[in-house]
């Protein structure tokens, strides 16, 4: 009897350290990653493992405390196993692996729904948080003052992202802790050395994406300054901010924009030829290789034939109805409390990104910054509520 209570009690303890656990183990892993590859040019198979076994964990968990709760994962799967069966050759085994990587966000988001963390439980992981991008976003300084090729977003270009391993990881998670940021600071971010730090890395990091990103939140933060009483120091601050921001964003992007649009067309270069890669490979494909009942369920054999644009790549994958639906239970656990008009410009903002970039479901990392940004939301609104 001792022994199942110790046993028990270790399994109520658990979740105390989950979040924060999950989110140094994944930046850690992600770090030896990128080293392994700069070395070998190759992932470190290790780091597979891990993600094999948070998924089990999660599972387990979800089937043992709310079992209805994967009904969504199950039918996402039936759509997916439907397109499979409707074309030749079919279950191929990076598919499948792509299709977990689909499942793991969806998972991540329903298994920290259901632990309802506490207060103190979401800021001590919020912390680890901060510890973990001020210390990625120093490594970009150093990388770009002293021109460090392992902290180089791309090998042929300028960008520095640290020990983040891809360019896309890059640009969510730095535009997850602007939002963070934001929410905790408001218009006391421009007096902030963490935030400043955290701006001024992410501009380092070089993606397009971020670029526009940083755009529109200067102009969303603009108007909230207008609305808030603060000193001149603030405002002038903010000003200066955002004119610096303004222009070193306008002449990355008229650059790189121009390039590629002189060549090609304004869509191209905002897209990064991926739409040429929807038109050449996945239309084809899709013309030769489905029927009718693909374009319901979907239904794809060669993961290098991706148009890496978030849309597309669900419906490639799961069809018309399995992307309905996907879409349906990843918001759904996104959006469990009642959100202020903060988190709703960065669902406009992510869903922009999903739009026009890749990879954003398939990044077991990125799903763990969502599950904190969402969960610090979460506990504000409570506080919030409770301090009516």
């Amino acid at each position: 009897m001792n022994a199942l209570r110790v046993l028990k009690s270790k399994i109520d303890i658990a979740p105390f350290n989950m979040l924060s656990a999950l989110l140094l183990l994944f930046y850690i892993s992600e770090s030896i990653n990128k080293i392994y590859i700069s070395r070998y040019y190759e992932s470190f198979v290790w780091t597979a493992y891990l993600k094999v076994l948070v998924i089990l964990i999660a599972f387990l968990f979800l089937v043992k405390q709310n079992y209805k709760s994967l009904v969504g994962i199950v039918l996402i799967m039936v759509c997916f196993v439907v397109g499979q069966y409707y074309i030749n050759p079919n279950f191929e085994k990076h598919v499948l692996i792509n299709v977990l990587k689909y499942v793991f966000a969806i998972l991540m988001l329903l298994f920290f729904r259901e632990l309802k963390l506490s207060g103190s439980k979401v800021k001590n992981a919020a912390l680890v948080f901060e510890y973990i991008i001020l210390f990625n976003s120093l490594l970009i300084l150093l990388g770009f003052f002293f021109d460090i090729p392992i902290f180089k977003t791309y090998k042929t270009r300028y960008g520095y992202n640290g020990l983040l391993t891809s360019s896309a990881t890059s640009s969510y998670v730095y535009f997850i802790a602007i939002i963070y940021y934001i929410n905790k600071y408001k218009v006391r971010i421009v007096i902030n050395w963490q935030a400043l730090l955290v701006l001024t890395a992410g501009i380092l990091v070089g993606t397009k994406s971020l670029y526009l990103v940083f755009v529109l939140m200067g102009i969303y933060f603009g108007y909230i300054f207008v609305k808030t009483d603060v000193n001149k120091i603030k405002k002038i601050g903010l000003i200066t901010l955002l004119i610096g921001l303004g222009v070193f964003t306008g002449l990355k992007l008229e650059t790189k924009f121009r390039i590629i649009a002189e060549e090609h067309d304004l869509l191209t270069s905002i897209l990064s030829f991926r739409n040429q890669l929807l038109v050449d490979q996945v239309l084809p494909f899709i013309e030769k290789q489905w029927t009718l009942i693909n374009y319901a369920f979907g239904g794809v054999n060669d993961i290098s034939s991706r148009a890496q644009l978030g849309l597309f790549d669900l419906l490639y994958f799961f069809g018309l109805i399995g992307t309905v639906l996907y879409l349906y239970f990843y918001f759904k656990a996104l959006i469990s409390f009642k959100i202020n008009s903060l988190y709703i410009f960065f669902l406009v903002l992510l869903a922009l990104l999903i739009f026009t970039t890749g990879n954003f479901f398939l990044n077991a990392s990125v799903v763990i910054y969502m599950v904190l940004l969402k969960e610090v939301f979460r506990i504000k609104h409570i506080e919030k509520k409770e301090n009516q």
